[in-house]
């Protein structure tokens, strides 16, 4: 899922003038491209993403280790590691 300003950039990429569409997405596009971020919603700007180093750090250490070494939060490498679990899971599968 893709969720405001990033949904927006992406919906400009694929949905550019002129391009070939279904008249249902392009209204989809445009709903899409008119929104504007409320006042009062906050926006996170210092998101650290992860880098397949790190990846490969956090899954190799303990959760100790991979947050005194990355200087990241407890939850931040339990979640990163449920998520490369389950993408692992869903490799597999498929």
């Amino acid at each position: 899922m893709v969720y405001k300003e990033d949904a927006q950039l992406l919906a400009r990429y694929l949905y550019y003038d002129g391009c070939l569409a279904l008249p249902r997405k392009l209204i989809n596009v445009s709903e899409v491209l008119s929104w504007k971020r409320p006042p009062e919603m906050k926006r996170v700007n210092n998101r650290k993403r992860w880098s397949p180093e790190e990846d490969e750090f956090i899954t190799t250490n303990s959760v100790e280790c991979s947050m005194k070494v990355l200087g990241r939060s407890r939850s931040s490498i339990e979640l990163r590691l449920w998520r490369l679990k389950k993408l692992n899971q869903q490799l597999v599968t498929n």
